[in-house]
């Protein structure tokens, strides 16, 4: 896959996205990837930046009517490796166009020698960053050895191996 030498100020749209997680419980490093064709762009975040981002993706898909079905929680937990993160994001923000078709990502970096990213995306997008970002604040859970998706013990597993 090519990168940029320069990361770009826009992805627009990005036709696939993703948050997660590298590493062992505790000491894990938190990401965003996203791609656009054959470009990829990632940036390392803070835990608490994926969990306001899996609450703010749902309520902005809830703003736009779309909720998030039991069906798609079983796409969660994506991503590509290696990650390869271009900088530390400092803030991020996300919004919706009025109809709620259409979302912006915009991820400052912490330090002023980068350019801010801002990623826009659709509704089938968003919620596959709600899914993969809710996973990714998850914590400590064992994996099905047959999918690969954490189990989570207070809940029934269905594997996506068996489908």
């Amino acid at each position: 896959m090519r990168r940029f030498a320069i990361a770009p100020s826009f992805l627009d749209p990005v036709d696939w996205i993703s948050a997660g997680a590298v590493g062992d419980p505790g000491q894990r490093t938190f990401y965003l990837q996203a791609r656009q064709g054959g470009e990829y762009l990632a940036v390392i975040v803070e835990k608490e930046h994926v969990a306001a981002l899996a609450r703010s993706a749902r309520e902005l898909l809830a703003g736009a009517g779309e909720v998030l079905t039991a069906e798609d929680l079983l796409g969660g937990d994506l991503n590509l490796e290696p990650v390869q993160p271009e900088w530390r994001a400092g803030a991020l923000r996300m919004g919706a166009d009025r109809r709620g078709r259409r979302f912006l990502l915009e991820i400052e970096p912490l330090g002023a020698d980068a350019e801010p990213m801002r990623w826009t995306m659709g509704p089938g997008e968003l919620k596959l960053l709600a899914v993969d970002a809710a996973y990714a604040v998850e914590g400590d859970r064992t994996r099905c050895a047959r999918c690969g998706r954490r189990l989570d013990l207070d809940s029934v597993h269905v594997c996506r191996a068996r489908r």
